[in-house]
């Protein structure tokens, strides 16, 4: 149960961005009232960055370039890999051998 609630704190945390990791960026979201002294928040001021770069992202996701890129990654990764699983059972087997004989000097 301890796990669960912890990467739960982990997402909110994620989600919250820069107001948690930042001291005092809270600010950056709202204002004081004049009349009560009371700071408001302003959810609209957080997620407007955040839509904009959405925005960006669906737009960039359907460039020619983009798809380009992703096809020239693939085949990167598909050229490196010697046939998926085997290559990084391989490559774990390989480390472990590497790892082992470096204790052993």
């Amino acid at each position: 149960m301890e796990s669960v609630k912890r990467h739960m704190g982990e997402h909110v945390v994620g989600l919250a961005g820069e107001i948690y990791r930042v001291r005092e960026r809270w600010q950056n979201f709202g204002t004081v009232n004049r009349t009560t002294g009371e700071f408001e928040f302003f959810p609209s001021w957080l997620l407007e960055p955040a839509e904009v770069r959405m925005t960006f992202m669906k737009k960039l996701v359907h460039t020619q370039s983009f798809v380009q890129m992703v096809a020239e990654k693939r085949g990167r990764d598909k050229s490196l890999s010697v046939h998926g699983r085997e290559g990084v059972f391989i490559a774990w087997w390989c480390w472990g051998r590497w790892r082992k004989r470096g204790a052993e000097v």
